[in-house]
C-alpha cells in the first residue's frame, strides 16, 4: 500500500482486487498473510453488516399495532418486559411480529426500552399541546 493510503476509504471492491494482488503476484510472508487474512475479513464483515436484511415472515395490521400501543399503556402492574407484554396480549400475535412492532414504535419515538428491558410509553401529544401553550415558551 501506498504513504497515506487508508483501508478504511477505500471501497470493497478495491481492497478485494489489492488483496488478490497480493496473494498472486508474489509468496507472502508471516505479515503478508496476516494482512491478506484482515483485508478478507473486513470485506466479509462489511459485506454482512451492509448486506443483511430482516426476513419479516408476518407484518402486523394496522389492528394488531394499535392492540399493542393499547397493551403498553394499559399494563396493569408498571412497565412490563416484551415478554411480559407479548402473553399479556388479547390476541395471538408471534413473537417476531411483536419485535416488529416494538421496533417500529421505537422509531416513532412513542416507547422507549430501558437498560432492564422494560417498555414505558413516552407519546404524550396532549402534553406537549398544554406545554406549548405557554406564552413564555417559544420553539425554534
Amino acid at each position: 500500500m501506498g504513504p497515506g493510503v487508508s483501508l478504511a476509504v477505500w471501497p470493497p471492491s478495491n481492497i478485494l482486487r489489492y488483496a488478490t494482488f497480493i496473494k498472486l503476484t508474489f509468496k507472502p510472508n508471516k505479515l503478508e498473510k496476516l494482512i491478506y487474512l484482515y483485508i478478507y475479513i473486513c470485506i466479509g464483515v462489511f459485506q454482512m453488516v451492509h448486506t443483511k436484511e430482516k426476513a419479516v415472515l408476518h407484518y402486523p395490521r394496522l389492528d394488531t399495532v394499535m392492540m399493542v400501543e393499547k397493551a403498553i399503556k394499559d399494563y396493569p402492574t408498571g412497565y412490563p418486559t416484551k415478554n411480559q407484554l407479548w402473553r399479556s396480549l388479547p390476541k395471538q400475535v408471534q413473537y417476531q411480529t411483536l419485535c416488529y412492532i416494538v421496533d417500529y414504535l421505537i422509531d416513532i419515538g412513542k416507547i422507549i426500552i430501558c437498560e432492564d428491558g422494560k417498555i414505558v410509553w413516552v407519546w404524550d401529544p396532549e402534553g406537549v399541546k398544554r406545554i406549548l401553550k405557554n406564552p413564555h415558551l417559544r420553539i425554534r
